[in-house]
């Protein structure tokens, strides 16, 4: 997140790209490689991304756009049509991008090419008023993204974490209350789920009960564990069972079909925010990896 580090606002890293964005700005819809963010119930600002297989240039990609865009009213990449805000705020994206404005009816737009990851990026900006364009400025300049082979980090709505490398998102829900994320690593499959508020989610239950019967661990295997504290937790259980087919299923939090046998947990709260969290790594067999990704993972989570 280095580039985006001096910048006032909100650091969001997800799935591969890294920004930062005004704390008005709100990432109204979440996709797997997809951010939309809105100010004040406007849209303002569109990315989408795809990493390449193969060699990608930016002809190639125009083409494709073309074509996509053919029937939006006055889409054109006639330099002359693009406006000139939108031109000036493209130069403070980084030269690691190779990019090609573009304008339609609605808004502006650039196909972007970066390089070291081998990424094609397409924004769509729909900033309407000088604020939000002059804010442009700063969001692309704090635009990355993720191309070593190494962790990727996590940032987005209230929760950060770290990802350790060769782990894919596969599933990603944000609802009132409960955040599940999910990513896959072979046969492996590591889940990480934030609840709020807590003491509602627990309905009165002891925490150790709750994630017995949530998750269908054995009670005597979920123990107190005192060798690491996240921050903003008194406490935190950790657990290493088989799990039998629960509750858990049911609360649409993943179970993997019974496949995964072998399972790592932890839980805490995160009592100033009443937030619950939740780590799981699922394997048919659990190797020395597995259980340094689970401890990577549950510790680099942190909550606001």
């Amino acid at each position: 997140m280095d580039a985006a580090s001096d910048i006032p606002g909100s650091p969001v890293a997800w799935n591969g790209l890294l920004l930062t964005v005004p704390k008005d700005w709100i990432p109204a819809t979440i996709d797997t490689r997809y951010l939309f963010f809105t100010k004040n119930d406007r849209a303002i600002l569109e990315c989408k991304w795809t990493p390449e297989s193969g060699s990608a240039s930016i002809p190639r990609k125009r083409k494709a756009l073309e074509k996509q865009m053919q029937r939006a009213e006055g889409f054109t990449f006639a330099q002359s049509a693009v406006p000139e805000f939108w031109k000036e705020a493209l130069h403070s994206l980084s030269d690691t991008f190779e990019l090609l404005p573009f304008t339609h009816a609605l808004g502006s737009g650039a196909l972007c090419l970066h390089r070291p990851s081998n990424t094609t990026l397409l924004l769509h900006c729909y900033a309407a008023n000088d604020e939000d364009r002059q804010a442009l400025t700063s969001v692309l300049a704090s635009m990355d993204m993720v191309s070593s082979k190494g962790p990727t980090p996590f940032a987005i709505a209230d929760i950060r974490f770290t990802l350790p490398f060769g782990y894919t998102l596969r599933k990603a829900e944000f609802r009132p209350g409960h955040t599940e994320l999910i990513f896959a690593h072979g046969r492996s499959v590591l889940t990480i789920v934030r609840a709020t508020p807590a003491n509602v989610v627990l309905n009165g239950q002891p925490f150790r009960a709750w994630i017995q019967d949530t998750l269908g661990v054995p009670l005597p295997n979920i123990h107190k564990d005192k060798e690491a504290l996240p921050d903003g937790a008194y406490k935190r259980y950790l657990w290493h069972s088989e799990p039998k087919p629960s509750l858990l299923q049911r609360l649409s939090l993943f179970r993997s079909g019974g496949r995964h046998t072998d399972m790592l947990g932890t839980a805490w709260i995160v009592e100033d925010e009443n937030k619950l969290v939740v780590v799981t790594h699922e394997s048919p067999s659990l190797a020395a990896s597995d259980r340094e990704a689970f401890d990577a993972v549950w510790r680099s989570v942190g909550i606001v």
